[in-house]
């Protein structure tokens, strides 16, 4: 719980800058194919609003950037909550029944 709130405040306090980190500490942890595709997905994005964002500095807002960063953040927030750090199932958990211990056979 406590490492879900930290990657959280992460991604929310860096406004988005360092939205990738934690789908990197998965990637390399895990090492699955899908991990990485966050990863790489999180990173473009949020290379794309640091230029987009410098280059639209110096005139008004735009609203368009402000909710790509907003979605971008409330999205990482999101996975990071409900996927990321969940252990994946094994599929022999699934299909095999646990084996009964010891004291089952003893009645």
């Amino acid at each position: 719980m406590g490492q879900k709130i930290a990657w959280s405040l992460l991604v929310v306090c860096s406004l988005g800058l360092f939205q990738w980190v934690p789908f990197l500490v998965v990637a390399i942890k895990r090492g699955l194919r899908r991990d990485w595709i966050a990863l790489a997905a999180f990173a473009f994005v949020s290379v794309v609003t640091a230029i987009w964002g410098g280059l639209t500095a110096d005139g008004p807002g735009d609203a368009l950037l402000g909710f790509v960063a907003i979605g971008a953040i409330g999205t990482a927030v999101v996975l990071v909550w409900v996927w990321l750090f969940n252990k994946p199932a094994v599929k022999a958990d699934a299909v095999q029944p646990s084996a009964p211990s010891g004291r089952d056979y003893l009645t």
